[in-house]
């Protein structure tokens, strides 16, 4: 079916380009003169011109109308309606030039058509009206810059609480993961050296880092009888194992390195006990993430692989999840998740859950990465986050 539309779509292309044809042929031979265009034909074309505006403005208002309940909600978070207000005065601003220029242009098209014996007027330079259409929207925009850089700067730089919750939001191909700092408020030292598959995020603490540094010097061992192996193999002229060989060495120059940082570690906690402070209470939750109304969020963002985008929709935030650097944001929840529905009913429009989404196209599965947030009280927030193991727990089996 998909073929036979194709070739259909096709077929009738190519009649199209055949009478085009046919039709230049037949005025050449009249002798008629092929880009003539009449005066009554003009006339016609500028008032198409305005029916066409009218049409445009008519299907934007049209759509505007029937999208409308599609539009997010009322923010979510304290901060969220600096957010919209922003939002709103440079949309209304957009909309304004949108409709005056646009209604201008079409309006000009009309009444400036080619009439009989009506002749331009030559128009080459007016210094008041460059001065005007420079400096007017030269105005406009650094007023909304400077607008949207206060705004920010409202947004960003929260002053820290001391009942805050301190989290992390790690993101990786294709899914979330969620620390929350434990009883001490403090988020344990990560480094990339200590991931394994029993500590994903890469949490420094004593038993984490001997682990891998275990499994470091095993993975070393592997690889040292490998490259001698092949060693030996592309001294007696066995080809092909050159690349091989190149392979293994550079992974094993990488597992030494790896194998120095952890000794350096190791020699840091050694001198300072205190060296892993607030690793092995941290609470890592891997299927929502759960926020407490009322009461900040201190979001720190990392990425294990490619660039992502943390979006909270309903909260009006957005920030990048870096690979190597570490990123921040704060904002705090207004509502609860069962309060956010009543608002959004009472504004005719409907929400199901607040959920985490990136925001950037970070592989094949990006769609994947959804991951729902559930907004409690502080006494059914502090409940929930009990639920769940500390990472000393978890990493030891208990």
């Amino acid at each position: 079916m998909a073929l036979l539309i194709f070739i259909t779509v096709v077929l009738v292309v190519v009649a199209i380009a055949k009478i085009m044809r046919s039709h230049e042929l037949a005025t050449k031979l009249n002798g008629d003169q092929e880009d003539f265009v009449s005066l009554s034909e003009i006339k016609t074309q500028g008032f198409l011109y305005v029916l066409f505006g009218v049409i445009l403005f008519t299907l934007i208002g049209v759509q505007m109308y029937a999208w409308g309940k599609y539009i997010l909600p009322s923010s979510a978070s304290v901060h969220g309606d600096e957010i919209d207000n922003l939002f709103d005065v440079t949309m209304n601003l957009i909309l304004v030039t949108f409709f005056i220029t646009h209604t201008v242009m079409f309006a000009f098209i009309y009444k400036y058509y080619q009439k009989k014996g009506q002749k331009a007027f030559w128009f080459p330079h007016n210094n008041k009206l460059e001065m005007a259409w420079t400096i007017i929207p030269a105005i406009v925009l650094l007023s909304l810059i400077t607008y949207g850089l206060s705004t920010w700067s409202d947004v960003m730089y929260q002053e820290s609480t001391k009942d805050s919750v301190k989290l992390e939001v790690v993101a990786e191909q294709f899914k979330w993961t969620v620390r929350y700092s434990g009883k001490d408020r403090e988020l344990g030292k990560v480094n990339f050296s200590t991931i394994t598959g029993s500590n994903a995020l890469g949490i420094m603490t004593a038993a984490s880092v001997d682990s891998s540094l275990v499994d470091t010097r095993k993975q070393i061992a592997g690889l040292e009888r490998s490259v001698k192996e092949l060693d030996s193999l592309v001294e007696h002229g066995w080809s092909g194992k050159e690349d091989e060989l190149s392979d293994a060495e550079s992974k094993l120059s990488a597992f030494k390195a790896n194998e120095r940082r952890l000794l350096k570690f190791q020699k840091e906690h050694a001198k300072d006990a205190a060296y892993y402070r607030g690793s092995e209470d941290d609470v890592i939750v891997r299927d929502t993430l759960y926020l407490a109304k009322d009461r900040m969020a201190e979001f720190t963002f990392r990425s294990k692989d490619v660039l992502h985008s943390a979006y909270f929709p309903h909260f009006r935030a957005q920030m990048n999840c870096v690979p190597g650097q570490k990123t921040y944001f704060t904002f705090t929840p207004k509502y609860t998740s069962e309060e956010m529905k009543e608002v959004a009913a009472s504004e005719g429009k409907n929400f199901v859950l607040f959920e985490l989404v990136c925001n950037k196209i970070c592989g094949a599965s990006h769609y994947k990465m959804r991951f729902p947030i559930v907004v409690l009280s502080q006494k059914d927030f502090d409940a929930r986050v009990a639920t769940y193991k500390t990472f000393g727990d978890e990493f030891a089996g208990k």
